[in-house]
């Protein structure tokens, strides 16, 4: 359900390749190359948030969702990059996975709210 936040698998003449959608080393060039990667990781921990309350459904559990997503982008980074040395990368893989998080234990919340209907006696079955 969650995918990395920086590479996705394309089928190309029958081979798997990752599509760089951005490298951590971009976060030292210019600067609309960085808010372009801030923006866009921002989207996905918002859409992140949305998804953890259709999947995990419990507000307890989202923080341990989050962290292994999050887990598996690093991964995915380390795969293909290396081991991103960067602290603009770290700062915003930080940064997206406390939103990720917050929001997704926020629309967690507001399901496990709503009232729970009960049938009166004497209701039609």
């Amino acid at each position: 359900v969650f995918a990395s936040t920086t590479h996705s698998v394309h089928l190309r003449n029958d081979l798997f390749f990752f599509k760089d959608y951005g490298d951590h080393r971009d976060l030292h060039y210019p600067l609309r190359r960085q808010r372009q990667m801030c923006i866009r990781d921002r989207l996905n921990a918002v859409a992140g948030g949305f998804l953890l309350s259709i999947v995990v459904k419990r507000a307890k559990q989202c923080l341990d969702f989050t962290v292994t997503a999050r887990l598996i982008d690093l991964v995915c980074c380390c795969a293909v990059q290396g081991w991103p040395r960067t602290l603009g990368w770290w700062m915003t893989s930080v940064l997206s996975a406390a939103i990720m998080a917050v929001l997704g234990e926020w629309f967690c919340m507001r399901i496990e709210l709503q009232e729970i209907p009960l049938r009166q006696i004497g209701d039609d079955l």
